[in-house]
C-alpha cells in the first residue's frame, strides 16, 4: 500500500491498465461522479481535504492463487478491509487486473 498527496498516479495506472484490457473496474463505492470523469471525481474531493497531507492510497489486494472470486466476494473483501482501516465510508475505486499471470485487485482510495 502507498499513500501520497493525490490519486491522479494510481487512477491514470489502473484507467490505463483498463484501456489495455488488462483490468476492469469491479467496483465504484461510494462515489458519486456528478456526471464527471473518475478523475475529476476525485480532484474534486480531494481539494475539500484541507487538513490531511496524504489524502490518497493505492493497495494491491492478492487471493491466494488459484482462488476464484465472484465481483460480489471481492466488493465484500475489500469493504471489509476498508472497514477495518476505518475507510468503509470513504470514496474507492476497486480494479480487478490479470497482468501479471494471476488475478489481484487495486484499491484507489
Amino acid at each position: 500500500m502507498s499513500s501520497s498527496s493525490s490519486m491522479g498516479s494510481a487512477l491514470s495506472y489502473n484507467e490505463d491498465k483498463v484501456k489495455e484490457g488488462e483490468a476492469e473496474v469491479i467496483a465504484e463505492v461510494n462515489v458519486d461522479r456528478d456526471h464527471l470523469s473518475i478523475h475529476e471525481t476525485f480532484a474534486r474531493l480531494e481539494t475539500m481535504n484541507i487538513r490531511s497531507k496524504d489524502v490518497s492510497f493505492h493497495m494491491s489486494v492478492n487471493p491466494a492463487e488459484g482462488e476464484k472470486l465472484t465481483r460480489e466476494q471481492v466488493k465484500d473483501l475489500v469493504s471489509d478491509i476498508m472497514k477495518g482501516m476505518g475507510y468503509g465510508k470513504q470514496p474507492y475505486v476497486i480494479y480487478r487486473h490479470d497482468d501479471i499471470g494471476r488475478t489481484h485487485y487495486h484499491v484507489v482510495h
